[in-house]
């Protein structure tokens, strides 16, 4: 599953590109109305998944959002690079 802060022609670049294709789902900031790092982003995309906070993995190369899904119980890492992740 991703996550991502985006707009529609953005969107419609990555998704003719195949960029999304290892995710089953895709919450696009655009498409649902919300936006890291609001709250109520993560909890949009807990609720449709139906898994709690705590059985989740939240990474992003943005330090705000790690903190903002690190609040709400999410396991939380800052991406740095592939090597480090």
């Amino acid at each position: 599953m991703a996550g991502t802060n985006t707009i529609g022609p953005h969107y419609e670049i990555h998704l003719r590109k195949g960029d999304y294709r290892i995710s089953d789902a895709v919450y696009a900031s655009h498409l649902i109305g919300l936006a890291k790092p609001d709250p109520a982003f993560y909890t949009y995309i807990l609720e449709q998944e139906g898994c709690p906070a705590d059985r989740t993995v939240f990474i992003d190369e943005v330090p705000d959002n790690v903190e903002a899904a690190r609040v709400l119980g999410i396991r939380s890492l800052l991406f740095t690079g592939a090597e480090n992740l």
